[in-house]
């Protein structure tokens, strides 16, 4: 049995706890001053309060002021913060790292860095990290498509753990992965980053060109075909552009357009 901490007690930081809970290990669930009624709720027994519906039981829940105590003796940390306010919260977590900690992220965005170049947010966690720590901390990031709602419900999900250092990854496959949430690895870490962000982005177009229907009464097929071609070359140039890996990109295209 590991100790997992949760960064973020939100959509996706709860769902996971859907599978690490099944594979039974010790579940910390630390909510930000946001979190607040949700710690509460699952504290009290209730239900999640976005997700209308109960977690699992064995969950231990930690208000914002208990961030010590949800990350003793934690082996992995995963980050379910949103991206604008990532850094902030994980400058907070930075004094309980040391060499050995993991850290994943199902956080997802792009940032620009002191440079004022577009990097990804695992650059951006490992900037904030003190020199002697920036070579030692594997991260490892996570790409989708994936809806928490889903994982709650056990719905079969197919996911990806990227990470430079494989071995990383792959441990922190072997925490989650279940019958119904099904984890591959790599170390293309900038393609899944990228396509893992961008393509929520399209999806609202996608979204919008599924509306036009209610407006007019016509079906618009050509129109979201249209998009999808144009997301799809959109993500495979940026992710070729920022040194990532095509074949990763066309492995989340592939699950979001099925």
């Amino acid at each position: 049995m590991s100790t997992v901490t949760i960064i973020g007690a939100g959509a996706m930081g709860s769902a996971l706890t859907v599978p690490l809970i099944h594979n039974g290990h010790r579940v910390n669930l630390w909510g930000t001053e946001l979190d607040g009624k949700i710690i509460k709720n699952l504290r009290e027994g209730k239900e999640h309060p976005k997700h209308k519906c109960k977690l699992p039981d064995g969950i231990n829940a930690y208000y914002v002021d208990e961030l010590e105590k949800a990350l003793k003796d934690t082996d992995l940390i995963i980050m379910a913060i949103t991206s604008d306010a990532i850094k902030k919260i994980f400058k907070r977590i930075i004094p309980y790292i040391n060499g050995k900690t993991i850290v994943g992220s199902v956080s997802k965005g792009l940032e620009f860095n002191k440079n004022k170049r577009i990097v990804i947010l695992p650059e951006v966690l490992k900037e904030s990290l003190p020199e002697k720590l920036k070579d030692e901390v594997d991260f490892v990031v996570v790409g989708g498509p994936c809806k928490a709602i889903e994982v709650i419900f056990q719905s079969p999900t197919s996911v990806v753990y990227s990470s430079q250092n494989i071995e990383s990854a792959k441990y922190m496959q072997s925490l989650l992965m279940t019958d119904a949430y099904r984890v591959n690895v790599n170390k293309d870490v900038v393609g899944t980053e990228i396509c893992a962000a961008m393509k929520n982005a399209y999806s609202v177009g996608l979204g919008i060109a599924e509306g036009f229907e209610n407006i007019n009464g016509h079906v618009h097929n050509n129109t979201k075909s249209a998009l999808f071609t144009f997301a799809l070359k959109e993500m495979i140039k940026l992710t070729d552009s920022m040194g990532g890996k095509i074949k990763s990109c066309n492995r989340i295209i592939r699950n979001w357009r099925s």
